[in-house]
């Protein structure tokens, strides 16, 4: 019985229950807190989860993206390293809980938005992940796709052939990727499968070998122009350096900020606070800092090679394949098949594990792991991740953005929540406890939901209206204020007040 649990805290400030929760709508096994001897992941298994998740092609992409805007070495790296920092701050915040309580992420949402209201910023990031997952899953299967075409020629034409160049929702598209995606989401699903250990363990083997083959990337690159062309360029004038800044931090930090808010789904596992901050900033920061300059150096090398800065990973491969003598070739091929290693290490822990929670907690008794992640596999495909791809534009301007402006204030009102208003302490047992102290109106904490609703209407359309570019520069920034202090204002003067 729910009656005879009890709630135990211990020395080094972790919290658990005395024992399992009997399932109800409000837990079951996935989404309960991990039992203290089950959360054994020290600053190695964090650090690698990161480093699994860094290390991967959108990163890649991303960091070749400000290349191929215009931006030089110096002035790319900067970006990313500030970036970085500024949303390392927030995810350490929201670990902070996770790793004391051993809650997921839509079980942390219930401090904010009530046991029924957690729903809300569940979907918004159960639908960013949609996304993501898919675009993983199709660069994998691009690379697949590619590594099939060189040793089978008709493969290569076909897809060729397939390829549509034109048109909403389908350009980018073709045949051969198609099919090398569903093969990469059948792979990402066995992953999932093996929940927590197996994405641990897979990580720390495909992290090592993908920084390998960044590194094979990077010397081949190096070998054809030299260090010093890969360094130095021009770049963007000051002026403009300025001016396109915001709307590429923007950016950086929407492309990590779906974990940042949804991070208690792995900080949950973490032995302590200090294991959980450091792997983390070794993860991030260190690892993502060195990827980067990967990234950036050879989409800059790739400029006076090709005449234009070719900030695809996977493109790249294709081109130097395509070059290459059979050696080469063969070289290209084992490259290929390490990156799809890398998508799947990518893919299932940034993308998969808090989406499926929050599916999981739309209804505990007919939803489970396993389900779930057949339901989403299909929503993921539907994304159309060929499209975001199509263009670094579309890629960072509107995707990055965009992610930036609806979940800024999730994270805004969380921080606001634990840290200002519950200082830093919650009541586990109610977070399971309909008509608990977290069950606010029915349920729904209508402070919350308001919150996070105009902080979306306010930065949301800026992604597609040219007139609200200033907006959309500074979207993460503005969702985040607006949420966190239309929060607290409303939980000050009206939901705490009328509850005392």
């Amino acid at each position: 019985m729910e009656e005879d649990v009890k709630v135990v805290e211990h020395p080094n400030g972790q919290v658990e229950l005395s024992s399992s929760l009997p399932v109800s709508k409000w837990s079951n096994p996935d989404i309960e807190p991990v039992p203290v001897k089950n959360r054994t992941w020290g600053v190695y298994a964090m650090m690698s989860l990161w480093a699994g998740i860094v290390i991967c092609i959108p990163t890649w992409a991303l960091a070749g993206g400000f290349i191929a805007a215009g931006m030089n070495v110096g002035q790319a790296i900067s970006l990313i390293i500030f970036g970085q920092i500024i949303m390392f701050l927030g995810l350490i915040g929201n670990a902070y809980a996770g790793t004391k309580y051993g809650i997921p992420f839509p079980v942390f949402n219930r401090s904010a938005f009530g046991l029924k209201g957690a729903v809300y910023p569940g979907i918004i990031r159960a639908l960013i992940g949609f996304g993501w997952f898919g675009i993983q899953n199709w660069l994998g299967g691009s690379a697949l796709s590619m590594a099939l075409g060189l040793i089978f020629p008709k493969w290569a034409a076909w897809d060729a052939a397939t390829t549509i160049t034109e048109g909403f929702w389908i350009t980018g598209l073709s045949g051969g990727k198609l099919i090398g995606m569903l093969i990469v989401l059948v792979f990402s699903l066995i992953i999932a499968y093996s929940k927590s250990e197996g994405i641990r363990k897979f990580a720390q083997v495909t992290v090592p070998i993908m920084i390998l083959i960044a590194l094979g990337f990077f010397i081949w690159t190096a070998s054809n122009v030299g260090i010093n062309e890969m360094l130095i360029s021009t770049g963007l004038p000051t002026k403009d350096f300025l001016r396109q800044s915001p709307i590429f931090l923007t950016g950086m930090i929407g492309y990590w900020l779906a974990m940042a808010v949804s991070i208690p789904d792995f900080s949950r596992y973490a032995k302590g606070q200090k294991e959980q901050i450091s792997g983390q900033f070794l993860g991030l920061i260190v690892v993502m800092a060195v990827f980067s300059l990967f990234g950036v150096m050879v989409a800059q090398g790739t400029i006076k090679i090709f005449g234009k800065a070719v900030w695809d990973l996977i493109e790249l491969a294709g081109i130097i394949g395509s070059r290459s003598g059979s050696i080469g070739t063969l070289l290209i091929i084992i490259a290929f098949v390490f990156v799809v290693m890398a998508t799947l290490s990518t893919n299932v822990a940034a993308n998969m594990v808090a989406p499926l929670n929050v599916f999981i907690s739309l209804s505990p008794k007919y939803f489970n792991f396993r389900n779930s992640a057949i339901i989403f596999s299909i929503i993921s495909v539907l994304i159309a991740p060929w499209y975001i791809l199509s263009s670094y534009e579309i890629y960072i301007y509107n995707w990055l953005n965009a992610i930036g402006a609806t979940l800024g204030g999730v994270l805004g009102i969380q921080i606001i929540d634990f840290w200002v208003l519950k200082k830093g302490k919650l009541k586990l047992l109610d977070l399971y406890t309909e008509g608990g102290e977290y069950w606010y109106k029915s349920g729904i904490n209508p402070a919350a939901f308001i919150a996070l609703t105009i902080a979306i209407i306010v930065t949301l359309p800026s992604q597609f209206i040219q007139s609200m570019h200033i907006i959309q520069s500074y979207s993460i920034f503005v969702s985040f204020i607006i949420g966190a202090l239309l929060y607290y204002l409303l939980m000050k003067f009206w939901i705490m007040k009328s509850v005392d």
